[in-house]
């Protein structure tokens, strides 16, 4: 007769230790919105990984894997992009101070987000003048689909910490939330290496 009572005191409480959830570790160092999601459009500064591309560009990405942007392996495909700006390297220094040779990688990580924060680099003005200023206004870019992706992007954004919502986008389809990224290198398009300045999600 124990025996029995104690089997249905067991049977008894399994539904409730199966019916409460086991909370989710909690990871401070990786924000709720990082966990990965489905598609997204990046905004990125690119500098040349070679000397066979002499031009900086300012790009918008999107990716259906929202992940693959935020991997350095990653290829774009032409089809995803779409170039807000195009900056050639070599003939703008004819008017203005160039990076110093070997330094693209640092000159990237100086520019920020193209809003005029210094970054403790000598050249944040020729920063400024070789990449898109994605903050401030609403700009917009389309790309060979016909799709227009637009945001908004508070002005001091880059002064937030990395991963606030800074902003709006919006194209043909839906809407975003923007938020400031933070500056590691992404995924990779035409001989460049991109830095993530923002994300949309």
């Amino acid at each position: 007769m124990v025996k029995l009572s104690l089997l249905t005191a067991v049977v008894a409480a399994l539904p409730s230790v199966f019916a409460t959830p086991v909370a989710a570790p909690s990871n401070s160092s990786a924000p709720a919105v990082l966990e990965k999601r489905a598609e997204g459009v990046h905004l990125f500064n690119c500098f040349p990984t070679s000397n066979s591309a002499n031009n900086w560009l300012s790009v918008v990405a999107y990716c259906a894997n929202d992940a693959d942007c935020s991997n350095p392996s990653h290829v774009l495909s032409g089809s995803n992009v779409c170039v807000k700006k195009f900056s050639l390297n070599n003939n703008d220094c004819e008017s203005r101070p160039c990076p110093p040779a070997g330094r693209a990688s640092h000159a990237s990580d100086a520019w920020g987000g193209g809003g005029g924060e210094d970054k403790g680099w000598e050249l944040t003005p020729r920063a400024l003048f070789l990449v898109n200023i994605w903050e401030g206004s609403e700009q917009s870019c389309t790309f060979s689909s016909g799709v227009t992706f637009s945001w908004n992007i508070d002005r001091n954004a880059q002064r937030q910490n990395d991963y606030t919502y800074v902003g709006s986008g919006w194209n043909n389809f839906r809407s975003f939330a923007g938020y400031k990224d933070n500056k590691q290198q992404g995924a990779t398009y035409l001989n460049h290496d991109c830095k993530k300045i923002y994300y949309f999600i």
